[in-house]
């Protein structure tokens, strides 16, 4: 489990560098993409918590990251769209 959201966080970053050097028009799939990888990480996260993998003090640090990454993320796909 360990691995995958270690291989999972290490795609976000890519994508993430990729998309800041992409024209605007073609962002916002590479955008959504990383918006689904935050929802599956969430859940990795979510998981290894239940399993006891990850202890509670942990969890709550990097849920409450994810969670601003996403309200981020979410900005920048907003700005995107347009009004």
């Amino acid at each position: 489990m360990g691995e995958k959201i270690q291989n999972l966080i290490i795609e976000l970053l890519i994508a993430a560098l990729k998309t800041t050097y992409l024209p605007k028009d073609k962002k916002l799939p590479l955008l959504n993409k990383i918006d689904n990888k935050i929802f599956i990480l969430k859940t990795l996260m979510r998981l290894a918590k239940e399993v006891k993998v990850l202890d509670i003090k942990k969890y709550i640090c990097i849920e409450e990251k994810l969670l601003e990454i996403g309200k981020m993320l979410g900005g920048w796909i907003k700005s995107i769209k347009g009004p």
